[in-house]
């Protein structure tokens, strides 16, 4: 890879860097200003030739630290020029932000609307489907698709996703390609108030749930900024419904659970003591058994001894055993009888 040193003016950002979707982070420039004497950080700067415009380069990534050199009062750097196509260019730009930004919903935004616009500019190129054969659209399923649809709706949710690699997980790109329909802008401005991702989808769901206005979304985000994401939905309902009336709707709530609860109760109370009262006659009814056994044989017992004394032992210890654990289970209803205040 060929070393070349460039003009600082001579260079532009990378054609899918967004700055008005992910702008340039003061404290992350600032913090970077600290790192400029450290040769390893600053080693990977990469860039390639315009394909438009002549003398000039565009920068695969690296804009915070583009933005320390032009601070730094810099006219020119040592650059690694490359011949990198439009979707390498994408996805190491994305690779580096996604990673330096901490997956930040700005950085998250910008790879989808990056991802999307690539892949609908080759359908934008396509007449038919064939046409879309050998590239990213090649699926085995895009012989089912309608390519007049196809050209009205551009990539969805599978295919921004599996263009991304699994950079982004699909509930986030749903998530995003959902809001950044045109009746959606509010919800798509809120989600870049919150530091992740997760803190803005379940705001979203709640502006959903409780049928936000553009203006109470749009004020909302900005209160609920350092609010916990498992407290959007409560936090949102208490805001809209204000006050009292969220105290009586969760009083509601909870009474209605309350009897429902009850309710599962008395049904189980009655279904248990069925099954209770059934155990119970079918014990004595075995008892019953066991009793006239033993009366039966009684008359035998003397005979039994002289015959065979050993076995009689043994059936004694048995019949021993069957009347101790009989004492013990009812020793056992008689204590939790008296607990009930039964007898």
């Amino acid at each position: 890879m060929k070393l070349l040193k460039i003009a600082l003016g001579k260079i532009e950002q990378n054609p899918f860097r967004d700055f008005e979707i992910n702008p340039l982070e003061d404290e992350r420039t600032n913090a970077l200003i600290l790192a400029v004497e450290s040769d390893e950080f600053w080693s990977n700067m990469q860039v390639r030739k315009h394909p438009k415009k002549k003398d000039k380069y565009q920068l695969v990534y690296g804009h915070h630290r583009m933005e320390v050199l032009k601070r730094l009062k810099h006219k020119d750097w040592t650059f690694e020029l490359t011949n990198l196509p439009d979707e390498i260019m994408f996805l190491r730009m994305t690779d580096e932000n996604l990673h330096q930004g901490g997956k930040s919903p700005l950085a998250m935004e910008e790879a989808i609307v990056g991802a999307k616009k690539i892949l609908d500019g080759y359908l934008k190129k396509s007449k038919t489907l064939e046409d879309l054969r050998g590239t990213p659209w090649d699926t085995p399923d895009l012989g089912e698709n309608n390519f007049v649809n196809l050209k009205k709706t551009g990539a969805g949710i599978d295919l921004v996703h599996t263009y991304l690699g699994g950079r982004i997980s699909k509930h986030n790109v749903a998530m995003f390609l959902s809001v950044m329909k045109p009746d959606h802008e509010e919800e798509r401005e809120a989600i870049r108030t919150f530091d992740t991702v997760r803190k803005g989808r379940e705001f979203t769901r709640a502006v959903r749930k409780h049928k936000l206005t553009p203006d109470e979304t749009k004020r909302y985000a900005t209160q609920m900024k350092h609010t916990a994401s498992t407290s959007m939905d409560e936090e949102v309902g208490r805001k809209k419904a204000g006050e009292k009336q969220w105290a009586k709707m969760v009083g509601d709530k909870k009474k209605a659970t309350a009897q429902r609860k009850a309710g599962w109760r008395d049904r189980w109370a009655a279904k248990e003591k069925a099954t209770f009262e059934s155990y119970v006659e079918g014990h004595a009814a075995s008892c019953d058994v066991f009793e006239r056994e033993m009366l039966a044989i009684t008359p035998f017992l003397e005979d039994l001894a002289k015959l065979d004394p050993a076995l009689l032992e043994r059936h004694l210890n048995r019949w021993r055993s069957i009347a101790n654990h009989l004492n013990i289970v009812l020793s056992g209803v008689q204590d939790t009888a008296a607990d009930a205040k039964v007898i």
